[in-house]
């Protein structure tokens, strides 16, 4: 009876030390501070469902495009799983499909992938198909106004790396998702 007990104390505390679980919104703060996750975490996980309110099909215009983006919860396995949302997106523009990433599997390089949540904004990691002329960056999304979860806004801060001129002889490549935030619309 004893070594039972023992061996089932031992299985709850190894049970434990596996799964060291952060909160999504606590990374940020490791972030600031220029660490990553804290040594031993094991999952940085939504346990607060803070990316549920961005899930779904979200339809905007700006200018003379259209856009239809769509954001899943997904489970990131990399060193560490990470809960982050993947956005995927059909431009157009009078009809014309600039960009349609719609039917791309998760881990194809134009999905764009959730990077952080800081308070109230989510930012993504960006790399457009002229990722290497300058087309890619960090998309921000935020709700339009307070407690609506009807409304998004989404803008881009473009990256700021050197373009080479020998691989982008036209120079730095126009961006497909606009540097003023724009409103989308829950579908």
């Amino acid at each position: 009876m004893k070594n039972l007990i023992l061996f089932i104390g031992l299985c709850l505390f190894v049970n434990c030390k596996a799964q060291q679980i952060l909160p999504l919104e606590k990374l940020v703060e490791y972030r600031r501070i220029g660490e990553g996750a804290p040594e031993g975490t094991t999952y940085i996980k939504d346990v607060n469902n803070l990316l549920d309110k961005y899930v779904g099909t979200w339809k905007g215009i700006y200018g003379d495009k259209s856009f239809e983006i769509t954001f899943v919860k997904h489970v990131d396995h990399f060193l560490i799983d990470e809960d982050q949302l993947l956005m995927r997106y059909k431009i157009t523009s009078n009809g014309v499909a600039i960009e349609d990433t719609t039917t791309f599997p998760d881990n194809h390089s134009l999905i764009v992938h959730g990077n952080s949540l800081d308070k109230n904004t989510y930012i993504l990691s960006y790399y457009g198909r002229d990722s290497k002329c300058g087309q890619a960056g960090d998309i921000y999304i935020y709700l339009a106004y307070k407690n609506d979860f009807s409304k998004l806004k989404l803008f881009l801060i473009p990256d700021q790396e050197f373009i080479n001129p020998n691989e982008c002889p036209n120079g730095i490549a126009n961006q497909v998702f606009p540097k003023d935030a724009m409103i989308l619309t829950k579908q």
